[in-house]
């Protein structure tokens, strides 16, 4: 692939809104529609444009789309607690995926998208055609690690923080650096 062809398939995109339950969830799509659909999923705290990197490369051969998970960037950003759990998280991917009226996708996911995507494909099998992961092992493995490792529990320190420190109101990169780094919020 060639300089030119790079930039084209990057700017070769559409952005739109999918509904999940009256919550409306951003994304861009990059590729060829026709092609099997690949949904990459970013990790925290990051939005759709963490894959800029790698569009090119995925748009050649699938039509990719890159949301911004709910509670992120043009996300819709619902209140209260329950409007992030599992389910409501892994029915966003499902409905990005009845959106685009297909049975299923090739998941992508980086991170706490990755953790995401794991809540889809183990209760909605047939709508996952492929799954992988980057930057986080299997749910099973994390949880036997959290509830073992004091190397894993001192490394995933953070996601107690911010799930205890979540009455502070929303949170922003400069609050999440002051707090990992002691400052408070």
């Amino acid at each position: 692939m060639t300089r030119g062809d790079d930039d084209n398939a990057i700017t070769a995109s559409r952005e739109g809104y999918a509904d999940s339950a009256g919550v409306r969830i951003f994304y861009r799509t990059f590729g060829d529609p026709s092609r099997p659909m690949m949904i990459c999923l970013h990790g925290f705290p990051d939005d759709h444009r963490t894959w800029r990197p790698i569009l090119p490369a995925l748009a050649g051969r699938f039509f990719v789309v890159t949301p911004d998970l709910r509670g992120y960037c043009r996300s819709d950003k619902p209140d209260g607690v329950d409007q992030y759990r599992w389910d409501k998280l892994a029915g966003d991917v499902v409905a990005l995926i009845d959106h685009f009226h297909r049975e299923r996708a090739i998941l992508v996911g980086h991170d706490w998208g990755a953790a995401i995507a794991q809540h889809v494909a183990v209760p909605h099998p047939d709508r996952v055609q492929r799954l992988i992961l980057l930057n986080m092992p299997h749910l099973n493995g994390l949880g036997r690690e959290l509830a073992t490792n004091p190397r894993q529990q001192k490394a995933s320190a953070y996601a107690r923080l911010l799930q205890n420190e979540v009455h502070l109101g929303p949170y922003d990169l400069d609050t999440f650096r002051r707090q990992v780094s002691g400052g408070g919020g």
